[in-house]
């Protein structure tokens, strides 16, 4: 059976549980302790057009008590690779300049991953547009809500009306690596994309989605 692996908490234990779909897919969830004070919130800046968001306000900016866990191949802890990824859609011909996430290392092997912008192949992630290592993340359990933000290097034409997809995954610097990407901050149920061990993208429906912010300018 394929294993995948979210995040949700309310202790520190281990839960598994399994849901149905066309193939049947395991979901190991994985708790934070209860939150200590709230850090302070890295936004994207001023001046930026909202192109995505499932961010919520400030002090409540997404859910800090779980999220999608994203592992290398030889993390120590889930002993398998998983990549996810959410899919947005913007509604006007836009430049992408920053990507907001909030990742949390998880505890185990380097407090690394990749951000990648990707285009859409037939509904699932397809070529990456743009990638990023992070480094030294906060540590899963802490509070909301600081932002990992991203500027990207060279700004992404999107087409208005065409979908594209915000993926969380691993490389070569961060095989063993495992980190958290938190809920959105209302429990909003959205389409997600997961990948164990390369074996290509399921999509689930019926799930809290992580949350992720696109930035940038009008075209």
């Amino acid at each position: 059976m394929k294993k995948s692996l979210s995040a949700i908490a309310l202790t520190l234990s281990l839960l598994v549980v399994v849901a149905g779909s066309a193939s049947a897919q395991q979901h190991r969830f994985a708790a934070a302790p209860a939150p200590k004070a709230d850090q302070s919130t890295e936004g994207p800046g001023a001046a930026l057009v909202t192109i995505y968001s499932s961010l919520g306000p400030k002090n409540n900016v997404y859910n800090p008590n779980g999220g999608w866990i994203v592992a290398g191949p030889q993390d120590p802890y889930t002993k398998q690779q998983q990549d996810v990824a959410i899919p947005f859609t913007p509604t006007s011909d836009s430049i992408v300049t920053k990507i907001a996430v909030p990742v949390q290392y998880y505890g185990y092997g380097k407090n690394a991953g990749t951000i990648e912008l990707a285009a859409d192949a037939s509904g699932l992630p397809g070529a990456v547009l743009a990638s990023r290592d992070g480094t030294n993340g906060p540590t899963f359990g802490v509070g909301c809500c600081k932002l990992a933000v991203w500027t990207l290097s060279s700004p992404i034409p999107v087409v208005a009306g065409t979908q594209y997809w915000i993926v969380a995954t691993t490389d070569k610097k961060s095989i063993d690596s495992a980190y958290v990407w938190d809920y959105n901050w209302n429990g909003t149920i959205s389409p997600i994309a997961v990948q164990d061990n390369l074996g290509g993208w399921n999509v689930l429906t019926f799930l809290t989605s992580p949350a992720a912010g696109v930035f940038g300018t009008l075209q």
